[in-house]
């Protein structure tokens, strides 16, 4: 029997994610307000002084919440930008009412005007994720570039996974540039993978 690829084995796989997300997103919906609460306990007492999040595409599990509830706390809140296809993102400012462009993957990102910030925390979407914290995206790699870099140039920043708990797969096809993220936050609650210094 011949052995398929990583890039076969991901394909394969985000069919069957977003069948589980679609399914997740019918029976929770008000899982949006239930990861305020969580996010809130996961960060105790920290005051992030920026937060990155994303809009929602498909039935991906929306930030908006999240933010909304920072912003009036005083965070800066962000969206991320694609710049070019195999770079890393850039985050630009975010609030709401703001107006947003159209990007080539129908995702929607602040004008290029809008001012550039580095986030303290970013909210990272997908389709499925394991215990370990590793997550299957879009097959972009943006967030994963993402990442790397900034383990390089601000290792303080924390990725945080944002999905639905039936989400969760053991099954996650990892390659060796898939990079985990420091915890997954639920609408069940939070899953700690691990924490950067």
């Amino acid at each position: 029997m011949t052995a398929i690829s990583l890039d076969q084995q991901k394909v394969q796989a985000r069919q069957a994610a977003k069948q589980r997300r679609r399914k997740a997103a019918e029976e929770n919906p008000r899982a949006a307000q239930a990861v305020v609460q969580h996010l809130q306990s996961y960060l105790a007492q920290e005051s992030p002084k920026c937060i990155a999040g994303y809009l929602p595409i498909t039935r991906e599990l929306d930030p908006q919440p999240i933010m909304d509830h920072w912003h009036r706390r005083g965070t800066i809140t962000a969206l991320p930008v694609v710049i070019a296809e195999a770079t890393p993102l850039i985050f630009r400012l975010y609030q709401p009412g703001d107006t947003l462009i159209l990007e080539k993957f129908s995702t929607r990102a602040p004008a290029p005007n809008a001012t550039k910030v580095t986030p303290d925390l970013v909210l990272v979407p997908m389709l499925a994720f394991n215990a370990a914290g590793y997550r299957l995206g879009y097959g972009g790699g943006f967030y994963d570039r993402t990442i790397a870099e900034y383990q390089n140039t601000n290792p303080k920043c924390r990725f945080l996974g944002l999905a639905y708990a039936d989400q969760q797969h053991e099954d996650v096809p990892v390659g060796e540039f898939d990079l985990p993220l420091a915890a997954i936050i639920t609408e069940r609650g939070i899953i700690s993978t691990r924490e950067r210094a």
